[in-house]
């Protein structure tokens, strides 16, 4: 969408990661419709705004771990500019696998790569319940056959033939001068593991998402650093302003 704002700027890329695995089957729902609700709060602000404030895109691509097998390890949208394409995708979603530790280094992997093929990206948005694999899970968790059929999970000739880890992908991310944000929807116990993820300029936000005043937090949360960037700090107090009535 074209506006005498955004005319001659490159859009501001933000990739949001998701947790798909069997763990987050109840939070996964709630925080599908929490991130439709934001991208229709962002559809609405652009347009009362007169397209001001649309100089931004949204990957979104959602992650499990490798017993769900080549096609399912990772899914991913393309670029998307409004709500009414978030909802197409993200209905799509289901839960599938898990491992405990969970594949968030493909996530990543794939942000560097929309990078190397000239997508610049900015930021990097990880939502989930459960720490990155670390370096021995991803060598045992590649081994593992598929956590339905039994069968053999084949790598060779894939985009994930090569072993990667989220410490090398973070790392590269970070070198690139994307900022990820670290967002965490489990149980405590697990919430310093996840927030190692996130860059030192990134956020590491506690949202759990079982009850309202959480999931507005969340909502909240994901939209200051995107406005931000587009906007700066009027775009930010114009949303919490038309959203102020939500504590």
């Amino acid at each position: 969408r074209l506006t005498e704002y955004n005319l001659f700027k490159a859009p501001h890329h933000v990739v949001i990661l998701m947790d798909a695995t069997y763990s987050m089957e109840f939070l996964l729902e709630r925080t599908k419709v929490m991130a439709q609700k934001l991208l229709d709060r962002l559809d609405q602000l652009i347009e009362e705004s007169k397209g001001k404030y649309d100089n931004f895109e949204v990957c979104f691509a959602v992650y499990r771990n490798y017993s769900s097998g080549p096609a399912k390890v990772l899914e991913t949208s393309r670029w998307l500019e409004g709500a009414s394409d978030a909802q197409t995708f993200l209905s799509g979603i289901h839960c599938d696998g898990g491992q405990g530790n969970e594949a968030i280094e493909v996530g990543l992997q794939y942000a560097n790569k929309l990078f190397d093929d000239g997508e610049r990206v900015h930021q990097v948005i990880v939502m989930g319940d459960k720490p990155p694999n670390t370096r021995d899970d991803v060598e045992q968790n590649r081994k593992t056959p598929h956590w339905s059929t039994n069968e053999t999970n084949n790598w060779t000739g894939t985009e994930y033939e090569q072993e990667t880890y989220f410490e090398d992908e973070r790392a590269k991310l970070i070198e690139n001068n994307v900022t990820i944000h670290s967002l965490f929807v489990g149980e405590q116990i697990y919430a310093p593991g996840f927030f190692e993820v996130a860059s030192d300029d990134g956020l590491k936000e506690n949202l759990p998402l079982d009850s309202d005043p959480n999931s507005e937090g969340f909502t909240k949360t994901i939209a200051r650093p995107i406005l931000k960037a587009v906007g700066g700090d009027e775009a930010v107090q114009e949303y919490l302003k038309k959203y102020s009535y939500i504590k």
